[in-house]
């Protein structure tokens, strides 16, 4: 009987200082059945312009995502340029359809497919904008006329400057104009005027912003980049994205980063585009739950590219950070490509890779100082939907052979009390 216990005993002490969750015993091997894989979508989907196809381009957008086919070659998708309330919800209910039962954005938090309610009222200051509305009738009809925004925003800050100023747009009037374009702070008419009380919709920004998951979201957060009103106001979606046992858990950000506005003079307190882009990109970097990650995606259309020189530090800095660029340093091609026809209304005449996956996950992935990776299978290809659907192209990054995660420290001291507690059974048995 003494010799059974004290075999019991060693058992119980090879048990505690072995056994781990998930993994059998001291001695397991990963084996393939192990290895997870992970696809991400960032994607641009140009919902933000106003013109006469986007209805129709919209009900494609929505379709690709309802379409399980298509959607069953993505787990995480993040999408930008979705401005419009009702178009985000359109989009969460027909991804829903199609396997992404999880979803993030600013307007309707975590799931949610309807926000608060819609607010009424003029959107703009009527007496502010009488001076500013005289001046664009008076030297920027053919830009408003013309529908490119880019061509309307140019004309408003070069010949309309002093009146711009004084109006001093709050954010909301800011984002009615950007959705309304300025004719409508010359109308006065109509229910999705700037300046009639008959206007309704959802004030509070979106930042065109939407993150759809086939896993659960968790320590989700919603971050403005700046305070100040802008044309351009930018901000990020951040999400812990649970993988279950074989993926482990993956922080997502999904991004849309300040962009080079050429032919628009820049209007803030950061001195210049690149600055602020720059500012943009260190906020990410730094958000808490980032830095202490050790599974990363940074998703979205940066707006800096490696070669853009004015804002290659950008980019730089985000490989510093241990980052990966799949996409940059495996294929290279533009995403936002001076030869697409929708990028060619928006006045491009160069073309960048300004969309991004970056991928960190130090425990089984190294990355070189050009981007590329090493430690896992790692892929990247460029996206389209279909012609004349976005100025950008969509990046798609896949990471396949992922290894379960380590056991974290507290994993592993409820691992031993619960070997110990059987070792206890064992020995009261005995």
């Amino acid at each position: 009987m003494a010799l059974l216990r004290s075999h019991a005993i060693v058992l119980v002490l090879v048990a505690v200082s072995q056994w781990q969750p998930g993994c059998g015993h001291g001695d397991h091997k990963v084996q393939k059945s192990d290895l997870g894989q992970l696809i991400a979508l960032t994607y641009n989907t140009a919902l933000s312009f106003s013109d006469m196809t986007k209805p129709s381009r919209l009900n494609e957008t929505a379709d690709l995502f309802r379409n399980k086919t298509v959607a069953d070659m993505w787990d995480v998708v993040c999408l930008q340029e979705v401005q419009e309330r009702e178009d985000q919800v359109r989009i969460m209910d027909a991804a829903r359809e199609g396997g992404f039962m999880y979803s993030l954005s600013f307007l309707n938090g975590t799931n949610a497919s309807v926000a608060g309610p819609l607010r009424s009222g003029p959107a703009c200051n009527g007496l502010k904008l009488l001076r500013l509305g005289q001046c664009m009738t008076a030297n920027c009809t053919a830009q408003i006329q013309s529908g490119n925004q880019r061509l309307v925003l140019s004309c408003a800050f070069t010949r309309c400057s002093s009146e711009l100023i004084a109006a001093q747009l709050s954010q909301e009037c800011i984002n009615c104009i950007n959705r309304e374009g300025f004719n409508g702070l010359t109308s006065g008419v109509g229910s999705r005027s700037c300046l009639s009380p008959m206007t309704r919709f959802d004030f509070q920004p979106t930042y065109g912003l939407l993150m759809l998951s086939k896993y659960p979201l968790s320590n989700t957060l919603a971050q403005t980049f700046r305070d100040e009103p802008s044309f351009f106001s930018r901000g990020y979606l951040r999400a812990t994205v649970a993988g279950g046992r074989t993926l482990g858990e993956w922080t997502a950000v999904c991004s849309h980063l300040y962009p080079n506005t050429i032919g628009i003079p820049y209007v803030g307190s950061r001195g210049n585009a690149s600055n602020e882009n720059f500012e943009n990109t260190v906020a990410i970097l730094n958000d808490t739950v980032v830095k202490k990650s050790d599974r990363v995606l940074l998703m979205g259309d940066m707006n800096h590219s490696p070669n853009e020189e004015e804002f290659l530090n950008s980019y730089n800095t985000v490989l510093n950070e241990s980052y990966c660029s799949p996409y940059a340093s495996l294929v290279g091609n533009c995403t936002f490509c001076a030869s697409n026809p929708v990028a060619q209304q928006a006045g491009a005449t160069r073309s960048f890779i300004y969309d991004h996956i970056y991928v960190r996950a130090s425990s089984f992935l190294q990355c070189s100082p050009n981007g590329s990776a090493t430690g896992a299978d790692v892929s990247a290809r460029r996206w389209s939907p279909g012609p004349r659907l976005s100025d950008h192209y969509g990046v798609v990054v896949e990471i396949d052979n992922i290894p379960p995660p380590s056991p974290s420290s507290a994993d592993k001291i409820q691992a031993s009390f619960l070997a110990l507690a059987i070792g206890l059974l064992l020995l009261a048995v005995i």
